[in-house]
């Protein structure tokens, strides 16, 4: 007679696995990778958010340095805006350049006034750079992390085309707005199913 937990001895049992314990050296590593990730996420999501913030300012700067060509307005809205994100920024730590046409440039424009383009500049650098001192949160240590970003962004003109807006006709291509629509019999019967 058989108990409730013995099996009969068979063949096949042999090839039968035993299930595995709940805590094992699998559980164990993939634990501790998880302790480790939250712990450098906990660290360093902090540290690089305002940095990140940072790139998206001195995009805005140079948006702003399209229209403003005074460069010392628009480093005071920079530095404006920097203060934002909480970290000891100066003017030292910022590197803003308008970089000019060359003569020949804005000659060859077929403008008869070029100081205006030649006041605005071809394109707009900034450069960033920030060094601060960081505890290791539960260590009781600290360490010097230097960051470096640069902004490069073009100021010349939009040009648009004659036709700036395109309409997708049924067919699936573009046209221009002035052109007449194809007719739908142009395309086609349709299935109605």
């Amino acid at each position: 007679m058989l108990l409730g937990s013995q099996r009969p001895k068979s063949p096949m049992n042999i090839y039968m696995m035993k299930k595995p314990k709940r805590i094992n050296s699998v559980t164990v590593t993939m634990a501790v990778g998880l302790l480790v990730i939250g712990y450098l996420l906990y660290w360093w999501i902090p540290i690089l958010w305002p940095i990140f913030q940072m790139t998206g300012i001195m995009k805005s700067a140079c948006n702003a340095a399209y229209k403003d060509f005074d460069d010392e307005r628009v480093m005071a809205g920079l530095i404006k805006d920097a203060r934002r994100t909480r970290l000891r920024i100066s003017e030292d730590n910022f590197r803003f350049r308008r970089v000019r046409y060359a003569l020949a440039e804005v000659q060859g424009m077929g403008i008869e006034d070029n100081s205006f383009f030649a006041r605005r500049g071809k394109h707009c650098e900034i450069d960033f750079r920030y060094t601060d001192t960081y505890p290791i949160p539960f260590l009781g240590k600290s360490i010097e992390l230097t960051f470096d970003r640069t902004v490069d962004q073009p100021l010349t003109t939009v040009k648009y085309k004659k036709y700036c807006t395109c309409v997708t006709v049924p067919g699936g291509s573009l046209m221009a707005p002035s052109e007449p629509a194809p007719s739908p019999a142009a395309n086609g019967p349709r299935n109605s199913k």
